[in-house]
């Protein structure tokens, strides 16, 4: 994924600093986007195919989906820069793709994904099952991943994995 893939991706900011309360569903159809969201326990953020979310908090008890993209290449739903607190969970779904740009990323489930990890982020605790393809580029850091046949590049490293932890460590410069 480049930054051509997100620059294409023109959407309508459909929501700035929404709070998604327990009991309540937000989604993000596709076109539109959502900035520095918090959801809270018992709340869910869907993010379709076409949609964009940044900057988004999952607390504890709280759900960020992605969706699905095509089987043809296309990608779902992208979320920019998710912390995942304790307890919450960002469920990242076939072609959906999750970017750690800045700050940390922590406890994202992939499944058939794609996480992208660059320069100044860093991705914690992620689980990255069924052929979830990882790209570390310079500057970006990995830490205790669990893969489960995965790909994973850092810098201009490849590596495939059928079962255990992702390489550790930080791309260099």
């Amino acid at each position: 994924m480049t930054e051509s893939d997100i620059s294409l991706r023109k959407t309508t900011l459909a929501a700035t600093n929404p709070v998604i309360s327990s009991g309540s569903v937000k989604t993000i159809t596709s076109g539109n986007s959502s900035v520095s969201g918090t959801i809270l326990s018992g709340g869910v953020e869907n993010v379709l195919s076409g949609g964009v979310v940044k900057s988004t908090t999952v607390s504890s008890g709280g759900t960020l989906l992605v969706a699905s993209g095509s089987s043809y290449g296309r990608i779902g739903g992208i979320a920019i820069n998710t912390t995942v607190k304790d307890g919450g969970s960002a469920i990242i779904n076939h072609n959906g793709a999750e970017i750690v740009s800045a700050g940390t990323d922590h406890g994202v489930t992939l499944s058939t994904g794609y996480l992208d990890i660059r320069a100044g982020g860093t991705a914690i605790q992620y689980n990255a099952k069924n052929a979830t393809y990882i790209g570390i580029t310079s500057g970006g850091t990995s830490l205790s991943g669990i893969v489960d046949h995965s790909y994973e590049w850092v810098g201009s490293s490849y590596y495939e994995s059928y079962k255990g932890s992702a390489a550790k460590g930080v791309a260099p410069l």
